[in-house]
């Protein structure tokens, strides 16, 4: 797990960057676009840190692979 947080998200650039302290949009988007990665990436990683799995949900496609199959929803729901 920790060596692939470190391919993900290198924890220097983690560490140096705004985000890590300051979860907002703006800091995220800098931060994934610095170290190449989706900013669901990053955010994932600030959810994960914060133990918050409701921060920055529109970043990280919540609920976008139940919606790729919409047979099991009817089901599920």
């Amino acid at each position: 797990d920790e060596e692939a947080e470190e391919v993900l998200l290198p924890e220097a650039a983690w560490k140096a960057s705004a985000a890590a302290q300051d979860p907002s949009v703006l800091n995220v988007s800098n931060l994934a676009a610095a170290v190449g990665r989706s900013p669901a990436i990053v955010a994932g990683r600030i959810r994960y840190k914060k133990g918050n799995y409701r921060l920055l949900t529109h970043l990280v496609g919540s609920g976008a692979v139940r919606r790729q199959f919409p047979e099991f929803i009817a089901v599920a729901g």
